[in-house]
């Protein structure tokens, strides 16, 4: 079902996927665990190496998954019931779902898609490009399915160290062969990654020289606990949504406030309503949605030919052109005046110099 948001409409944030990369041996699977009550797929089959592990499932193929209850995020195990012996599904009851690791997921899902076509493998055993195709839309549904179940999603990787176009090092998630990082970066919120330094570990989200990364929320590097947190990456979890739900009502605010100077706009104010409009309500904005309303105001101003007067901070209007000048008609020459008995005098003839030039 299609919902719209107008761009003045608040848009909580309710889903926050997570991608977490590492080296071997970094807390990137303990971290994992802190997540708000988590259920870890152990693709990695390494789970019984983590300190304070929670439930986990492992599997060997993505069949294994998907007989699982992997389609409805309704997760089970058969198990034997203490009082029958009949074996019963026990339903597992979880919160987020952290996915360890996410390349060795991707690489469970591969021989599935050359099984239904040929025309999705190559000769060496892997993937044709239709194939990596299909893998990627298959990444991408998976995670719109965790979605739609109302669970949390945290995707952990191995780091993979690559070379950009200058040559030079950099790391990013250890994924299979020719998987989309596009694919993958669009998917998630946060993408962030764990390092060392001394004996402090420390997990960035924003992109740099050196790792690729995603930061929605716009953390600051953040220092690991030295001491375990239980509810660590599930308290970052809820501030990266709430930061991020605030973003976008932020940018809703700004909306509304941009609305309302446009609809003020669009009454064609006068010059001086115009000057009061500005002193009484643009002071009640602020960054950017005072930014962008005075913007428009200068639009509107410039349209209008008036000019901003600095002493006086406000718009003066350009001055009234003079009236056209109305010509007054000339009086009409007045006829001679008709002697009393009606008849104009005989006119006299012109005098004549007749005297001769010096």
């Amino acid at each position: 079902m299609a919902q719209l948001f107008d761009e003045t409409d608040l848009i909580p944030c309710n889903f926050c996927p997570v991608l977490i990369f590492a080296g071997a041996g970094l807390r990137k699977t303990t971290l994992g665990q802190t997540a708000d009550k988590p259920l870890t797929l152990d693709f990695d089959i390494g789970i019984h190496r983590c300190t304070y592990r929670k439930q986990a499932l492992q599997f060997t193929s993505w069949a294994d998954h998907i007989a699982a209850g992997g389609n409805d995020g309704h997760y089970f195990v058969t198990v034997k019931d203490p009082k029958s012996g009949n074996e019963v599904k026990r339903i597992i009851d979880y919160n987020t779902l952290v996915v360890d690791t996410g390349g060795r997921a991707l690489d469970l899902m591969i021989p599935g898609i050359i099984r239904e076509s040929p025309k999705n493998g190559n000769p060496a055993g892997g993937l044709s490009p239709q194939g990596w195709g299909i893998l990627g839309v298959r990444f991408t549904t998976w995670i719109k399915q965790i979605r739609a179940w109302g669970k949390g999603f945290v995707m952990l990787c191995h780091e993979e160290e690559d070379k950009n176009a200058a040559g030079n090092s950099f790391f990013k998630p250890d994924l299979p062969g020719k998987m989309s990082w596009k694919e993958v970066h669009k998917n998630f919120d946060m993408i962030g990654r764990i390092w060392k330094e001394g004996n402090k570990h420390y997990l960035n989200f924003s992109p740099t020289e050196f790792s690729v990364g995603k930061n929605a929320a716009g953390f600051d590097v953040i220092e690991l606990p030295d001491q375990h947190d239980p509810n660590f990456l599930a308290s970052l979890i809820l501030q990266a949504k709430e930061r991020i739900g605030k973003t976008a009502e932020a940018s809703a605010l700004i909306n509304q406030a941009v609305e309302k100077t446009v609809s003020f706009l669009d009454g064609k104010p006068a010059v001086q309503d115009f000057n009061k409009w500005l002193a009484e309500e643009l002071p009640k904005m602020t960054g950017a949605a005072k930014s962008q309303s005075w913007h428009l105001c200068q639009g509107y101003a410039k349209e209008n030919s008036w000019a901003f007067d600095q002493q006086y901070k406000m718009f003066i209007g350009p001055p009234e052109p003079p009236a056209p000048a109305t010509e007054q008609p000339s009086p009409a020459e007045e006829a001679p005046k008709m002697p009393k008995n009606g008849r104009r005098k005989k006119a006299e003839p012109a005098e004549v110099n007749q005297s001769e030039p010096k």
